[in-house]
């Protein structure tokens, strides 16, 4: 994190005060027992605070990543900035508007950091409030939150690389809305929920791609797991948004179903989810095509 984006250079206190996620903990000198290195982050970078008093025994037990509010005092040495913790305590995902700011960038492959970006400013623009906590939600849910970033989209047919999940799931989050609003102008929400189902179209390979993942896990339908981790949240938006709750379940089981047998009598947004899910997965391959072209000819030169 830059730390100068959490300092008003013109204040003479300084208190930056927010949620963060805390990753570490070390301790501190043993002159004074109490007292650690606390190490939060969130998705402009991290900063080392220190807690002199002990602060910290109120996140202990927590299991780490954790999400935290933390209220910090900023000290100015020469020309670096160092910290100090006032208070800190754990955060819930109802307090946390937008979690994805909180996706850690140290943990973020450096192919999937602009979908990052993409997925962050998505999730902040959101004008549906009930979407919004929705995601937020969805993020902490801790088979979700730091796997989103690395997982690959798959292990060798497309964005087979670290981070190429959240690279697949946000690189057509734009064209979506685009289809959806020339289909549905009259309905705001129906872009939203359309582009919430192309995000989470493939959420499941978070736990059937990721690594060390069970051997009967792996053997799952990715689709079939995705509707399985996003039911409990739907199950909660449908109480406050029964509607986008029911068009985003309709999105992703008309995704969990072969090709064959998905029904035209669906909410819209299901079948240009489907449509873009193919786009992507299209252009992906032929860039790499490209790109195995020009290594091949680059070789062939190499050797001429």
């Amino acid at each position: 994190m830059n730390t100068h984006e959490l300092l008003n250079p013109t204040s003479p206190i300084q208190k930056p005060r927010g949620h963060f996620l805390l990753t570490g903990i070390l301790r501190g000198p043993a002159s004074s027992p109490d007292s650690c290195w606390l190490r939060l982050e969130d998705y402009r970078g991290e900063i080392t605070v220190f807690d002199e008093w002990g602060v910290h025994r109120r996140v202990r037990g927590c299991p780490l990543p954790c999400p935290v509010w933390a209220e910090l005092q900023a000290w100015r040495h020469r020309d670096d900035v160092q910290f100090s913790l006032i208070d800190i305590r754990p955060a819930t995902a109802n307090e946390i508007p937008v979690a994805s700011t909180l996706l850690p960038l140290s943990r973020t492959p450096t192919l999937a950091i602009p979908a990052r970006s993409a997925l962050v400013c998505f999730h902040q623009r959101l004008r549906n409030q009930h979407l919004q906590r929705f995601l937020s939600e969805l993020i902490l849910d801790p088979q979700v939150f730091v796997p989103l970033l690395y997982v690959p989209a798959s292990h060798k047919h497309h964005h087979a690389y670290p981070g190429g999940l959240l690279v697949h799931s946000t690189d057509m989050l734009d064209e979506c809305g685009h289809f959806i609003r020339a289909r549905m102008p009259e309905d705001p929400d129906a872009a939203e929920v359309t582009q919430m189902g192309y995000l989470l179209h493939d959420l499941g390979k978070v736990v059937t791609h990721r690594g060390g993942a069970h051997a009967a896990m792996r053997a799952r339908r990715h689709q079939d797991v995705t509707l399985d981790l996003v039911a409990p949240h739907i199950e909660q938006l449908s109480w406050s948004d029964e509607r986008s709750a029911d068009r985003l379940t309709q999105i992703l089981q008309h995704c969990a179903k072969p090709a064959s047998q998905r029904s035209f009598d669906v909410f819209p947004g299901a079948h240009i989810v489907t449509t873009f899910d193919g786009m992507s997965v299209g252009f992906e391959r032929k860039a790499a095509a490209n790109d195995d072209v020009v290594h091949s000819v680059q070789g062939g030169f190499g050797h001429g």
